[in-house]
C-alpha cells in the first residue's frame, strides 16, 4: 500500500488518504496473450479456447444449448497472488458465458452463465472440443494468461450518491480532487496517458465500472457480495461485450466463503 500513499500525497489527495486507503482492495490482474492451443497445458489458466473438464462436469447449457466457454483459472497458479486468501488454492474455476441469450431474455436469465468449480485439477481432466451448436463468433481465441498484484479503489462520481458512502468521505471530493483520483485509478492499472482501450481482467479487488454502480443491481448491501472475475473485451481471445465492454461475475461472500458458485451473478456493461 505505500505506493498507493505515495500517489495520493502526490496528487494532492492527502486530505482523504486515510479514507482512501481503508476501501483499497488487492485484485489479481489477469492479461492474455493469443496461443495455440497445443500449446497450452491442460488445466492451465487460459481464455478461450476448449475447456478442460472431467466427467463429474459437463459441458453446461441453456435450454439444452451448449454455453460459449470464455474462461478458466487454475487457483494454483493464482493462489501467491491472493493476499488476502478469498480463493482455495487448488482446483479450476471454468467460466461460460452466452451473450445473444443474455441479450435475448428479459429479465436476465442466470441460466445463460454459469460458473463450475472442479476441486481438483486431476488427470481426469478431459479438453473438451467445442460443441457445433456454439457459433463461430461465440468460439473465442484461445489465449494464455500471467498473472501480477494490484491495487484497485471503487469508483467514484460526483453524480453518484453513493460514491461518498462507499469511499467512507465526509463529503464530496472536490472537482481537482475528483480528477487527481481518476488518474490515481489509471495509474495503478498501468492505463494513465493512453488513448486507446486497454484490457482490464481481474479477480477480486475493485470493478472498473463503465456505466453505474453495480451494486445496486445486486439484492442486499455492498459488504454482501465480492467480485469474482471482471473480463474485458479484448483482441487477444477475440471478446467483444457489447461496445466494447465488460462482463462482472458476482458472488455473494457467504457462497464465496462456502465455495458455493451456483449462484453467481453476471453483469454487463458498455459504453
Amino acid at each position: 500500500m505505500s505506493r498507493l500513499q505515495q500517489l495520493l500525497e502526490a496528487a494532492g489527495l492527502s486530505r482523504v488518504s486515510t479514507e482512501i486507503m481503508h476501501v483499497a482492495l488487492p485484485s489479481i490482474r489477469l492479461k492474455a496473450h493469443p496461443m495455440e492451443e497445443i500449446q497450452l497445458e491442460q488445466g492451465a489458466t487460459k481464455f478461450g479456447g476448449s475447456p478442460d473438464l472431467s466427467v463429474e462436469y459437463p459441458w453446461p447449457e441453456c435450454d439444452g444449448v451448449p454455453l460459449p466457454f470464455v474462461a478458466q483459472i487454475n487457483l494454483s497458479e493464482v493462489a501467491s497472488y491472493d493476499s488476502m486468501h478469498l480463493l482455495l488454492t487448488t482446483g479450476l474455476l471454468s467460466f461460460f458465458f452466452d451473450i445473444d441469450a443474455f441479450f435475448d431474455s428479459w429479465p436476465r436469465r442466470q441460466s445463460t452463465w454459469r460458473v463450475l468449480y472442479d476441486p481438483g485439477v486431476s488427470t481426469a481432466l478431459q479438453r473438451f472440443a467445442i460443441p457445433e451448436t456454439i457459433a463461430r463468433r461465440r468460439r473465442y481465441r484461445p489465449s494464455a494468461v500471467t498473472h501480477s498484484t494490484e491495487i484497485t479503489l471503487p469508483d467514484y462520481s460526483q453524480y453518484d450518491s453513493t460514491s461518498v458512502e462507499r469511499l467512507g468521505l465526509s463529503g464530496q471530493l472536490t472537482d481537482e480532487e475528483e480528477q487527481a483520483y481518476y488518474e490515481i485509478q489509471a495509474q495503478l492499472a498501468g492505463r494513465a496517458g493512453t488513448q486507446y482501450h486497454m484490457p482490464l481482467h481481474r479477480l477480486l479487488g475493485h470493478p472498473d465500472d463503465i456505466q453505474w454502480d453495480m451494486h445496486r443491481d445486486l439484492e442486499g448491501t455492498p459488504t454482501d457480495w465480492q467480485l469474482l472475475f471482471q473480463m474485458d473485451s479484448d483482441d487477444a481471445p477475440d471478446t467483444e461485450w457489447g461496445n466494447t465492454g465488460r462482463i462482472y461475475y458476482w458472488i455473494r461472500t457467504r457462497d464465496l466463503a462456502k465455495r458455493d458458485f451456483s449462484k453467481v451473478e453476471l453483469i454487463l456493461q458498455s459504453t
